[in-house]
């Protein structure tokens, strides 16, 4: 596993190996309105409930890709903040009785406070992209699309709990899509979120009622199965723990599978995206809500589009 510098404060930056943050939460770490986390509430086209919604078909394939980047990360304010955020949930963590066999022969990093993580040049983790299709429509998807193994996605999205977080912190789901009428179907695709701790854990979804006990051992490794959520963009579900508060994360659900959730560099690639004609550029961060909210692009047949930067500032 590669290693590299990080701007993850405890007290310190500190060189920590890179490791995908799949977090979802015990508590207090994410919001449990299920909103989309401090930006405008309002979107449309995939997950729209508007039955006038029109199928919207793609001949053509291509790609995406681009960098989310905090353009002020480096200023002294950002850094003192960055880390009283973190030493203030390390103060908590330390006060619950679990603290110690949660985070064993853990990185540090893996224990640093996850809204904001951001590399060492810039790169923010944990923001969610995606295509949407023209406004009032819905993606009319082909067959390629709905094989994972040609589309690339995952058959089996795992959320996991090897400590006290969830790994990853945030992820996105394609579990339903709309046919040509714009009836829903189920895609093959299975979510499922485990606790390979060495300590109980609950997990609940409070917009759906979800909550279940994972006692550590065999059965929390296996986990158990994530109920269907119903794709939208307008809303995210917020992922929490009541044993651990600190513990949060989110989970996106779409009707395609043109989506992307940015890595430790802050890199995203949209592989097999809709191309030919116009689609909108989504953006999301749970503390800064929408980035893009719609700005129009055009992908060409077979094309690598490669995105300018897109830089953020950080907020408190």
């Amino acid at each position: 596993m590669r290693c590299c510098k990080r701007w993850i404060w405890m007290g310190v930056m500190i060189p920590v190996v890179a490791a995908a943050a799949f977090i979802a939460g015990c508590g207090g770490g994410g919001s449990s309105s299920g909103t989309d986390g401090g930006g405008s509430s309002d979107g449309s086209g995939t997950g729209s409930s508007k039955v006038s919604a029109k199928p919207k078909k793609f001949e053509e394939r291509g790609t995406i890709s681009g960098r989310i980047v905090v353009k002020n990360f480096k200023d002294k304010d950002v850094q003192d903040d960055l880390k009283a955020k973190s030493e203030k949930q390390l103060d908590t963590m330390k006060s619950n009785p679990d603290f110690k066999p949660c985070h064993t022969a853990v990185d540090e990093e893996e224990v640093a406070e996850q809204s904001w993580t951001i590399g060492d040049d810039g790169g923010l983790q944990n923001v969610v992209v995606w295509l949407s299709p023209p406004e009032d429509h819905y993606f009319q998807l082909n067959k390629d699309d709905l094989d994972a193994d040609k589309a690339g996605w995952e058959k089996e999205k795992v959320l996991d709990q090897p400590h006290c977080q969830f790994h990853p912190h945030v992820m996105v789901l394609f579990q339903s899509y709309r046919d040509e009428s714009g009836k829903k179907q189920k895609t093959v695709q299975k979510a499922i979120v485990r606790n390979s701790a060495g300590t109980d854990h609950n997990t609940k979804i409070d917009a759906v009622g979800f909550n279940t006990l994972l006692s550590q051992g065999e059965k929390g490794k296996k986990g158990t199965d994530l109920p269907a959520l119903d794709p939208s963009e307008k809303k995210n579900y917020a992922v929490n723990c009541n044993v651990h508060t600190w513990m949060g994360g989110f989970i996106w659900s779409f009707d395609h599978p043109f989506a992307a959730v940015t890595d430790k560099d802050g890199k995203y690639t949209i592989k097999n995206a809709p191309a030919g004609s116009e689609v909108r550029l989504m953006v999301w961060h749970e503390k800064l809500g929408k980035i893009k909210d719609g700005e129009k692009i055009t992908i060409k047949k077979d094309e690598d589009k490669k995105l300018d930067d897109i830089s953020v500032e950080y907020k408190k």
